[in-house]
């Protein structure tokens, strides 16, 4: 995914010297248009595709461990948070109502609850709370990057 500072260069060039945008009478018609097309959907593309790899990384580590297998694991966490960048200042929409920015990054964390409501998670002995239908209601804190970041790098 191309740098979203580079992104947001790019569409301020197309809205500020395009023929048909005017300063005095913007044509917010236009800018939409080009905010969703060329900033706003490719992002969230991207994110899309990134997590997806993420998910099937993070398959392949868990039917069988292995130090390369976690190294493709950890590169996909970053290529799917570099994707999330992208998009992470979007606060309105589906995203926003669902409230995915929690969801997929709780931060910032002063109070430690990643890592208390990760402990908690781990200490189970039974694995139902993972189900997807039964996982979207526990904490946050545990359902995003950070919780992710953490089971993947700290040993």
């Amino acid at each position: 995914m191309k740098d979203p500072f580079k992104q947001f260069q790019a569409l301020l060039v197309v809205l500020f010297f395009s023929p048909s945008v005017s300063f005095a009478s913007p044509d917010y018609a236009l800018i939409n248009k080009v905010t969703m097309s060329q900033h706003i959907r490719p992002g969230y593309a991207a994110l899309a595709l990134k997590t997806k790899a993420m998910q099937t990384a993070i398959d392949h580590l868990c039917t069988y461990v292995s130090s390369a297998r976690l190294a493709r694991a950890r590169t996909a966490l970053v290529e799917a948070l570099d994707a999330w960048q992208g998009v992470e200042h979007l606060r309105f929409g589906p995203a926003d109502y669902i409230s995915a920015h929690a969801r997929l990054n709780f931060w910032p964390d002063r109070r430690g609850r990643v890592g208390k409501h990760l402990r908690r998670l781990l200490a189970r002995t039974d694995d139902t709370i993972l189900k997807p239908s039964i996982f979207g209601t526990v904490s946050v804190a545990v359902q995003g990057f950070p919780a992710l970041e953490r089971l993947l790098f700290v040993e």
